[in-house]
């Protein structure tokens, strides 16, 4: 998870920065009209990734981990918000100044054109149209990077996502416990952005990662 602090425009173009960590941001609009706004999700981010992941339940980490999870090591928060954003892509999502969700890809190594793909949806924001967005999100940043398939674990019992990931197009290929789905990116329509430019975002941050 990240969480921008308050922000403000900076003009025409419709991108906010965060008044301390001077991070650009982009705005999007779920169905029931919130806003919420994203970013590329950066090293110093750790701390609010944890932060996020203590609004999590213990059954909504069950689903994101898929094994009971009490808390991230530091190799995982490395791992989690240390990326190159060609082949590990991942964004946050806040509400006002809560962190609300994080999604993220990561490009197989035995084919660059497919990657796997985590969503993590805090309980209070599930079924808001969050996961969603998330999907468009990372389907836009996928065909950037020349992916045309994603690639989801999901467990069985979680009903809402893979009725998500099908009305989105999404196709099982194995079941049981553990559902696998493969989603074709070029079915997946545009995210609800309504300020800001999110492939600058992704280009902005993989020239940063390149820099470090």
């Amino acid at each position: 998870m990240c969480r921008p602090n308050p922000s403000k425009s900076t003009g025409k173009t419709g991108v906010f920065v965060s008044t301390l960590t001077k991070q650009p941001t982009v705005r999007a609009e779920l169905p029931d009209g919130t806003t919420v706004e994203l970013r590329p999700i950066q090293p110093e981010d750790k701390d609010l990734m944890l932060e996020g992941f203590e609004r999590l339940s213990p059954r909504g980490r069950f689903m994101r981990f898929m094994a009971p999870t009490s808390r991230l090591t530091p190799t995982q928060l490395k791992y989690f918000s240390e990326l190159d954003f060609h082949d590990h892509v991942a964004w946050g999502v806040t509400s006002g100044a809560d962190p609300v969700a994080v999604g993220r890809f990561v490009r197989y190594e035995h084919d660059e054109t497919a990657a796997d793909v985590a969503v993590a949806v805090v309980d209070d924001f599930q079924r808001r149209g969050i996961g969603k967005l998330m999907c468009q999100v990372l389907a836009a940043s996928a065909r950037a990077r020349g992916i045309g398939l994603l690639h989801f674990d999901v467990l069985a019992e979680n009903t809402a996502m893979l009725g998500l990931l099908e009305s989105l197009g999404g196709v099982r290929v194995s079941g049981g416990e553990i559902v696998h789905l493969v989603l074709d990116v070029a079915k997946v329509g545009a995210p609800p952005i309504v300020e800001g430019d999110l492939l600058a975002l992704l280009e902005e941050a993989t020239q940063r990662a390149a820099g470090r």
